[in-house]
């Protein structure tokens, strides 16, 4: 094997910059457009979850008060998403609109830890801090 390398200098590093920077955008783009589908669609389904775990647990109501506010509950609508960190380690911000079905004291804005991949799109992670949003890099 020889020990070939290869340098690129001045014009020619041109081209393989515009590149590199090209496919970069391309898939920061593509990510954050996949964010308003894909990711909302995997978000609304764990918060419905998280709401649904409390409400069949209260052992107060009955089970048909149970199953009415279960219906209700699933009814989870995301107001607006924000995602900060690299892809592989995002963190997004999630604001649900207000719902009547939602336990008293449910916090409307939740931070959850997620990663984009190009062949599995968005996956959940698990819950995220404030901080840990305030620390992300952009």
């Amino acid at each position: 094997m020889s020990g070939s390398t290869m340098t690129f200098t001045g014009w020619k590093a041109l081209p393989v910059l515009i590149v590199v920077v090209g496919v970069t955008v391309f898939r920061i783009t593509t990510a954050r457009a996949k964010l308003d589908t894909q990711g909302r669609a995997a978000l609304e389904t764990w918060v419905q979850q998280e709401m649904l775990r409390p409400i069949l647990a209260d052992t107060t109501r009955s089970l048909q008060e149970r199953g009415n506010a279960a219906l209700e509950a699933t009814s989870v609508t995301i107001r607006s998403l924000a995602v900060r960190g690299r892809l592989d380690k995002a963190v997004v911000r999630v604001e649900l609109a207000p719902n009547t079905a939602f336990p008293p004291g449910t916090d409307l804005v939740r931070y959850y830890r997620m990663s984009y991949s190009e062949i599995t799109g968005w996956r959940h992670r698990g819950r995220a801090s404030v901080m840990s949003w305030y620390l992300a890099a952009f």
